[in-house]
């Protein structure tokens, strides 16, 4: 099903999406916080200004979908079924969990991402560009080819973590020195 939704209002009772289908559909200004997503499936789906906070995600399935400008504050994307070539802009995830998943190749770009829990995931591939990543948690991930580019704060350490081949600017690579106290000094 591939539709255009704007501007609409989902109250926890809906159930339009629990167990449904969506595909290449465009969800804009629209607001699912709390909702249950449950069972839902949802592919090459772009959601912009949108609010998702809080909701239900228990064995859906999202694939290639996009993210911009958008409020996911507090999900738990570790109760998904599948996740796999997501992008998120400009968003923010703050308070989300991530833990256990497979998904290479994610995008978190521009987005703030306070205090997530990113432990035992596997990230190959994923780009954190210009992401604020405060208080994140990072253990037993594999970051590896992963880029960290003007991110800002993270605690990723290099002895629980798979780094190979990840790119960390200078300020990013600071980060990683802080544990074994090395300063980096620019002169």
């Amino acid at each position: 099903m591939s539709e255009f939704f704007e501007d609409l209002v989902f109250d926890k009772s809906e159930v339009l999406f629990e167990s449904n289908e969506f595909q290449s559909c465009i969800f804009k200004n629209c607001k699912f916080e709390g909702l249950s997503l449950r069972g839902a499936k949802l592919f090459d789906c772009k959601f912009i200004n949108c609010n998702l906070s809080n909701t239900a995600l228990t064995n859906s399935i999202w694939s290639n979908n996009e993210f911009t400008d958008c409020k996911l504050i507090g999900v738990n994307w570790s109760a998904v079924k599948k996740i796999s070539e997501m992008t998120f802009s400009k968003c923010q995830l703050n308070y989300s969990s991530f833990q256990n998943l497979k998904s290479p190749y994610i995008k978190v770009l521009d987005s703030n991402c306070i205090s997530v829990d990113f432990s035992d995931c596997d990230l190959n591939h994923c780009d954190f560009t210009g992401s604020d990543l405060t208080e994140c948690f990072f253990s037993n991930c594999n970051l590896k080819y992963g880029k960290f580019v003007n991110v800002i704060s993270h605690s990723i350490d290099l002895s629980l973590n798979s780094l190979k081949n990840a790119c960390f600017d200078l300020q990013a690579s600071t980060y990683l020195l802080e544990k074994y106290g090395i300063k980096v000094v620019y002169e």
